[in-house]
């Protein structure tokens, strides 16, 4: 995980990315941390020569955990693929503390009414990634204790 003006890079556990992938989650050899939602695809397509992913919250979480020393590891869910624009831009609804203020939405709606079905699909598609994600979350939280108790039951004997 690396983000611009950063010094720094924080790497995921191995072992956790193993079993991530052993669980079904697509491997990538890296992220790439922004401040702002990259909402034209001609932007996503340039960042994608820098990293594999880019995204906005997991590098500061990421990096206070490895700063305590906790094994860390990113899993997200993808809502919009890198070759198709955001049906908004999405930095002109986003409140301070980073929530998606609904009013702000309606009144990009009603100044570009034509997105409409674009957001629709945008919400569709953004429910499924929340339902894949929560699933796949379900499968490899039981994993990792599965393989931590496999781990200490080796250790004891």
């Amino acid at each position: 995980m690396q983000a611009a003006g950063w010094k720094r890079v924080v790497a995921s556990d191995a072992n956790l990315v193993q079993l991530a992938i052993a669980y079904g989650a697509r491997g990538v050899a890296s992220f790439y941390s922004v401040s702002r939602v990259i909402g034209l695809a001609s932007e996503k397509c340039a960042l994608g020569r820098v990293a594999d992913a880019v995204e906005m919250e997991s590098g500061e979480v990421l990096y206070e955990a490895s700063a305590f020393g906790a094994k860390v590891i990113a899993i997200r869910g993808i809502s919009d693929a890198v070759d198709e624009d955001l049906p908004l831009d999405f930095n002109k609804v986003v409140t301070s503390s980073g929530e998606v203020s609904i009013p702000r939405v309606l009144g990009e709606v009603v100044r570009h009414p034509m997105s409409t079905p674009a957001l629709v699909r945008f919400g569709k598609q953004s429910r499924m990634a929340a339902e894949n994600l929560g699933a796949f979350l379900d499968r490899y939280v039981e994993g990792v204790i599965s393989s931590m108790s496999s781990s200490i039951g080796a250790a004891a004997t």
